[in-house]
């Protein structure tokens, strides 16, 4: 995933910069590769969001047939025919195109579970990540500013 390598790279030119112990950089690229996963899970959520203060369009990447982590677990949760009909209408630009049947498409996703065990899912794995980062990194103003921008980010509650 392009945001987690992004995200990882920029975690590692932090620490060599800050000229830390290896266990340190271990550590912390580790916690920005799992938190960039779990946050292009997050942004895969939003796409399906009708919420005003989300700034994309919903069902965005259905609309453009991107095969995101969203989509492809709403196509495994789906009974057999609503299955079939969303790869359908992701693999045709031209039933794209029809705001009914987009809109149909993105109804599915909704329907389908997979929002809430994506988000379930991005939310364990930045829990684990962000238990394990704990452990190796020693508490400071700066690592709880750390937890709290996370958890804002993801859109998550939840005790440091």
């Amino acid at each position: 995933d392009k945001t987690g390598a992004i995200v990882e790279a920029l975690s590692e030119i932090a620490v060599v910069i800050a000229g830390s112990a290896e266990s340190t950089r271990q550590a912390c690229v580790s916690f920005a590769r799992n938190m960039a996963v779990a946050f292009q899970i997050v942004d895969d959520i939003l796409n399906f969001s009708e919420a005003s203060e989300w700034t994309k369009t919903c069902g965005e990447d259905l609309k453009e047939g991107k095969l995101t982590y969203v989509i492809t677990r709403a196509i495994e949760l789906l009974e057999s025919s609503h299955k079939e009909r969303l790869v359908e209408i992701l693999c045709d630009a031209d039933l794209r195109k029809t705001p009914a049947i987009l809109r149909e498409g993105i109804e599915l996703v909704q329907r389908s579970g997979a929002l809430a065990d994506c988000r379930s899912e991005a939310e364990s794995m930045f829990h684990a990540a962000w238990s394990q980062f704990s452990a190796s990194i020693a508490p400071s103003y700066a690592k709880i500013l750390l937890h709290m921008l996370c958890i804002r980010t993801l859109h998550l509650s939840g005790d440091p």
